[in-house]
């Protein structure tokens, strides 16, 4: 009987603290033009480093998954593109955006 490896799943490559620093940053918002940021498809892939990984399947599932269970959905943009809509939550007495921009 030969060794078995351990099969490697996308969930070896799901990192949830990504996800919790998303939370830590952003609140879902149910409607696009009360989004203060709209993540993509390209900007989710970027933010949580989720590519597609040959033999394994996309990681981007396991991420939208998480999210999903949070509240922040997949909807469809006014571009329509599939995104995900959010507003930034405030950073210590003010807005993270009123921060960047002193």
């Amino acid at each position: 009987m030969e060794d078995e490896k351990p099969s490697l799943t996308l969930d070896a490559y799901f990192i949830p603290q990504k996800v919790a620093a998303f939370m830590h940053s952003y609140a879902p918002c149910t409607e696009e033009a009360a989004a203060t940021d709209v993540f993509n498809d390209a900007r989710l892939r970027h933010y949580f480093q989720a590519y597609p990984i040959s033999g394994l399947g996309d990681l981007l599932i396991p991420y939208l998954d998480a999210l999903e269970a949070e509240g922040f959905l997949l909807q469809t943009s006014i571009t329509g593109e599939p995104a995900i809509f959010v507003t930034g939550k405030p950073y210590g007495n003010s807005s993270f955006m009123l921060a960047l921009s002193e």
